[in-house]
């Protein structure tokens, strides 16, 4: 064997115990934490979808923090498992929009009143409401006031988040109300009719829509949406 074969097979040992050594700690390591002594561990791999909220928590957007509570993150699932993507990114805009037109005009906000008003504004859009004989913002809202009691939201909050989602087709009233109510218009306005859409730069509306695709045709898919109802 040549000097340079030796060489190599002794750094191939060396490299194999450096190996052997992380490997035997880390199993350790991971052993005492579930009590299995140092045994082997399985650590179930994420799927796409959990991955995903995995991916959106304690994220920003175009500078706008995601709200990361256990409330929130259970709205972020249930409104990702019962709207299509369409309205699931359309809702998630509205929120993005909302915060930073509240960021730019200098507004004080809940950003998780925030959050459920835009994500839930348009449930009452999908197919658990299809026979039901009250409006869809009515429907949408009354959902959300049953989400929010579920975690003992007070009183107060869970009606301006109903009025935001109450109100949010109604032109002329909700900029009088709470910020959350006006917001949660503000953001539907940018989405669909890009009321305000200058007043945005854009690298802020790139970012949104970077995060939240809005997709081929969206005005009249939103609009069909709006008919099936």
């Amino acid at each position: 064997m040549t000097r340079a074969e030796v060489n190599r097979t002794k750094a191939t040992g060396d490299t194999l115990r450096r190996v052997s050594r992380v490997c035997s700690f880390f199993a350790g390591f991971l052993g005492s934490l579930t009590g299995l002594g140092g045994g082997v561990v399985i650590v179930p791999l994420l799927g796409a979808r959990e991955l995903a909220g995995a991916k959106a928590r304690a994220l920003r957007i175009a500078g706008v923090k995601i709200p990361d509570s256990k409330m929130a993150r259970d709205l972020t699932q249930l409104i990702r498992d019962t709207e299509s993507d369409l309205l699931f990114n359309h809702s998630s805009r509205v929120y993005l929009f909302g915060a930073l037109t509240g960021q730019r005009k200098g507004l004080k906000y809940d950003p998780e009143l925030l959050y459920a008003g835009a994500m839930f504004h348009d449930i009452g859009l999908t197919e658990a409401y299809r026979h039901s004989q009250l409006r869809f913002e009515v429907d949408s809202a009354n959902a959300a006031r049953d989400f929010l009691r579920g975690y003992n939201i007070p009183e107060t909050s869970v009606e301006i988040v109903w009025d935001a989602i109450a109100l949010h087709t109604t032109p002329g009233i909700p900029e009088h109300k709470k910020s959350e109510v006006a917001l949660v218009a503000a953001g539907v306005d940018m989405d669909v009719l890009r009321i305000a859409y200058r007043q945005f730069t854009d690298e802020q509306r790139e970012a949104v829509i970077a995060a939240h695709p809005r997709g081929a045709d969206f005005k009249n898919r939103i609009i069909d949406a709006f008919h099936e109802a």
